[in-house]
């Protein structure tokens, strides 16, 4: 199970606090969504929920994203309020993201993503996966090779 206080000690910051001072990087901020909902995942498997879910309870550390401990972790009955609220925060994260052009349509599946979570609140593993499945993309993406402008002919020797 993931630590869900593990960047305390390292924590700078509040995600609300990193978000006021600028825009995250995309792959940041997909890599950050990527660890929140595994922190998600791992507490609604053994039958709890966050609950109050938000910038101000996200934390940024040296290990990257993390979700702030707090007491009195409610039972769940199906996560659902963590999964709108992750959206949300996920939502606050890509807004105004430094995307390199290669990766603006990798940019609006995540966002596609987060609205999904706000409007139906599927499990946290269905967004997990599709998470996970979009870093990968996200670290694989090259940038597109610059087009010369000049026409075949004139290089000819």
């Amino acid at each position: 199970m993931t630590d869900i206080g593990d960047d305390i000690e390292a924590a700078t910051e509040s995600l609300e606090e990193r978000l006021a001072r600028g825009a995250m990087p995309f792959r940041e901020a997909l890599e950050s969504a990527t660890r929140l909902a595994a922190q998600l995942r791992d507490l609604h498997v053994h039958g709890l929920e966050y609950g109050a879910l938000s910038a101000r309870t996200v934390v940024i550390g040296a290990c990257g994203a993390g979700l702030a401990p707090r007491r009195g972790l409610a039972r769940r009955a199906d996560g659902r309020g963590d999964v709108a609220a992750f959206g949300g925060v996920m939502q606050e994260m890509l807004d105004g993201a430094e995307t390199p052009r290669h990766l603006l349509n990798l940019r609006a599946e995540a966002a596609g993503l987060a609205h999904q979570c706000r409007a139906h609140a599927p499990e946290i593993q269905q967004v997990l996966i599709p998470l996970r499945l979009l870093g990968m993309r996200a670290r694989m993406a090259l940038p597109a090779l610059p087009v010369d402008p000049t026409p075949a002919i004139l290089h000819r020797h």
